[in-house]
Order: C-alpha cells, then sequence, then structure tokens
C-alpha cells in the first residue's frame, strides 16, 4: 500500500476513533444527566436510540448518495456535523435552560447523522483500498472504534473525575478536537471508489437473496449485542452493582472495549486461519453466556469478568459479518454495505432503548421491591439486572442467523460440487 493509500488509511482510523466517541461518551455521563435534568431511563435510552436511528436513516440515505455523488465530500460533511453536534451538546444547558433535554436530542441527532455517514462509508473505503489482506485491514480499521472506546473511557471519566459532574460539557468540548482532526485528515486524502461490476444490477442484485437477507439479521443481533451491554454497563456498574462510578467504568465499560480491540486485533493476525462463521457462532454463543452471567451473577467481580469477556466476544459479530457478505456478493458496492450498516444500526437502536424500558418497566412492578429485597437488592437493582438479561435475546438473534447461514452456505457447496 502506497504512502498516499496509508494516510486515508489512518484518517480512516482516526473517524473510526471518532465515531466511538459518537457513540460513547453520552453512556458514561448517564447518571449525572439523569441526577442534574431530572431523566428517566427510559429517557437516557432515548438519547441512544436517536443515535442509532438517526444513523440507520443515514445508512440508506448516503449510501445512495455517496454511490452517485462520490464518497469524499460526505465524509467531510460527516466530520463537520459531528464537531457542530458535540459544541451544541456541551453548550445545550446554557442554549436551553428551561428544557435542556430538548438541546441534548438536537445535538444528538447532528452528531448522528455524522457518525451514521462514516459507518455507511468507512468499510466500503477501507475494502476499496489496495491491500493484500482485505479482511485483516477491515478487522484493523474496526479494532479503532474498540481502542477509542476504551480512550473514550478513560478520558471522559477522568475529565469528569477532575472537573466534576455539574460541568459533564467539558468532555464533549475536549472529543470536539477529535471531530476537526477528523475533519482535516478526511480532507486530505485520497478515496478509492468502492468495488463495482460492470454487469452489477444495483440493489437487485442481492437484496432478495437469503444469504444477504440472513447477513441482515446477524448485523441487527450483533450490533444489538455490542451496544446494548456497552451502553449500559457504566449506568449497571453503579446503580446495579453500586460500584464507585470510575472503578465500574475502568473494569467494567472500558475493559469491554479493551476486549472487543484485542478481538479485532488478534484476528487481523491470524484470522486468515479461521472460517470466519465458526468464529462468528463462537463469538455470538459466548456473548449470550456473558449477558446472562452479567445479569444473574450475585457477585460483581464475576459480572465485571464477564462484561470484559463479552467485549471479546463481540468483537467480531460486525466487521466479519460485512466481509463474510462482501465474498457472496463481491460487488454490492457501497449501497450493500449501507444496507448491511442499517441492519446493525436498527439493533443498535432497539438494544438500548429496550434495556431501558424493561428497566423501568421492572422497577413498577408491585413484586419487584418484594422480591428485590429477598435477594438483598434495592428494587432498582433488580430492575437494571432484569433489563441486561431482556438484552440477552439479541446474541440469541445473532447465533440463530448463523447456524442457519452455515447451513445453506453448506448445502450451497454441497450442489456446487454436484454441478461440476
Amino acid at each position: 500500500m502506497t504512502q498516499k493509500y496509508k494516510f486515508t488509511f489512518y484518517a480512516c482510523c482516526v473517524s473510526s476513533v471518532l465515531m466511538a466517541a459518537i457513540v460513547n461518551v453520552t453512556p458514561i455521563i448517564f447518571i449525572p444527566l439523569k441526577e442534574i435534568y431530572n431523566l428517566t431511563y427510559a429517557s437516557l435510552g432515548i438519547l441512544c436510540s436517536v443515535n442509532f436511528v438517526t444513523q440507520f436513516v443515514c445508512d440508506f440515505l448516503f449510501g445512495y448518495l455517496a454511490d452517485k455523488f462520490g464518497v469524499k465530500r460526505f465524509l467531510i460533511l460527516a466530520a463537520s456535523l459531528a464537531l457542530i453536534g458535540f459544541i451544541l451538546f456541551s453548550a445545550s444547558p446554557a442554549l436551553f435552560p428551561q428544557n435542556t433535554f430538548s438541546g441534548l436530542l438536537v445535538a444528538t441527532f447532528l452528531f448522528s447523522i455524522g457518525g451514521g455517514i462514516m459507518e455507511t462509508l468507512l468499510s466500503p473505503v477501507v475494502n476499496a483500498l489496495p491491500a493484500e489482506n482485505k479482511a485483516a485491514t477491515m478487522s484493523i480499521m474496526h479494532s479503532f472504534y474498540a481502542w477509542g472506546q476504551v480512550a473514550v473511557v478513560l478520558i471522559t471519566t477522568f475529565l469528569i473525575k477532575v472537573f466534576g459532574r455539574q460541568n459533564w460539557f467539558v468532555t464533549y468540548l475536549f472529543w470536539s478536537i477529535l471531530a476537526f482532526s477528523s475533519l482535516i485528515m478526511l480532507s486530505l486524502s485520497t478515496i478509492l471508489p468502492p468495488e463495482r461490476s460492470e454487469n452489477n444490477n444495483g440493489i437487485k442484485s442481492f437484496i432478495f437473496k437469503p444469504m444477504f437477507l440472513l447477513s441482515l439479521l446477524i448485523m441487527l443481533g450483533g450490533g444489538a449485542t455490542e451496544i446494548g451491554l456497552s451502553q449500559w454497563a457504566s449506568s449497571f456498574m453503579e446503580k446495579g452493582l453500586a460500584i464507585p462510578k470510575e472503578t465500574g467504568d475502568i473494569l467494567g465499560m472500558c475493559m469491554f472495549a479493551v476486549f472487543m480491540g484485542l478481538g479485532r486485533t488478534l484476528y487481523a493476525k491470524v484470522g486468515g486461519k479461521l472460517r470466519v462463521i465458526n468464529v462468528l457462532i463462537t463469538g455470538a454463543s459466548l456473548a449470550l453466556i456473558c449477558y446472562i452471567a452479567v445479569a444473574v451473577s450475585p457477585y460483581p467481580v464475576f459480572s465485571l469478568i464477564f462484561c470484559a469477556i463479552c467485549g471479546i466476544a463481540v468483537s467480531l459479530l460486525w466487521p466479519c459479518t460485512l466481509t463474510m457478505c462482501a465474498e457472496h456478493f463481491p460487488y454490492g458496492g457501497t449501497l450493500m454495505f449501507a444496507i448491511l450498516a442499517g441492519g446493525g444500526d436498527a439493533g443498535c437502536s432497539s438494544a438500548p432503548w429496550l434495556i431501558g424500558a424493561v428497566v423501568d418497566l421492572a422497577a413498577k412492578w408491585p413484586f419487584c421491591a418484594d422480591f428485590a429485597a429477598k435477594l438483598s437488592l434495592t428494587a432498582e437493582q433488580l430492575a437494571l439486572r432484569i433489563g441486561i438479561l431482556s438484552g440477552g435475546i439479541f446474541p440469541f438473534m445473532a447465533l440463530v442467523g448463523l447456524l442457519v447461514f452455515k447451513f445453506k452456505s453448506k448445502k450451497k457447496r454441497e450442489q456446487e460440487l454436484k454441478n461440476l
């Protein structure tokens, strides 16, 4: 890979870190926002859902537009909107003193558009680079999201500790510097158009194929599995397990990201020796076990451990599903990646809202307080555990999709051998 394309790859990696900030800063300050502005858990979930619903819409809209008008200008737009959104989020208490939550929603909408565009376009940009091992290159780029999440957790937690919960807005001002850096690097990058076939029939070439529909289901379950736990880990550790915020953020949410980054980095090194489908099935199965263990473990240390392990379990569900689908439909173009990212975002938008809604609902159940007392828990702690447990539906969904995908792939290979 020549130097100019290496710079493009580095710009994509920095932008992947920016995506991690777009997704993960708000959940870290869930509890300060809840306490300062009297928000409910469902409202906090709505902030996350707005993030991913917006990204979901952007996946389809900008995938088509980028295919038609070119990728680079939309990546520059994405970084610009992320920068504006971060600044507006930090300024919302001053600009909207009577209804700060509305300001937070508007700001979230803006930087989520940026995140959605990047999520849609970074993968096909990296896939188009002249690299010998595209799966490894893709995994490395996605690993920067995980390492970015580690940095986001550590730096944001540090800033909250230093400046205090009342000054949470400092965190978004800090991360706006990263958005500005991404904007400059993308502006200077050389972007290749995504691979396409002269005989490509557009969306009809893949959209109704069973293997693509299964890939969408896997993306939905995989995205929800990753985001469901990572978005609620901070609040669950602090309120559900009564662990100090800094400890919970670092040992729970941060270690989740560390293990996710390790999984993607290791796969880039040795992944060529492994069958992608078997790696994905193992990951989805382990993630399901981790969700259950985090929710029901009577010992906080075990919940922390399984939260971290879940990071490596989910690490490849998103990038390897993209690669697996691209192998079946090599000329799907940007639009195919956009629709797959949309499937992932559909899961990402569902999981935080579902878990938050279940927590609020469970806390209102008449038997919750009595049953919690028998377990030496508060009603809120039990409700949070029930919410995390409900998220187990997502790795189960991904696992079912993967098993069917493997079965159909085996049948297809057998049929091809018969036709030889």
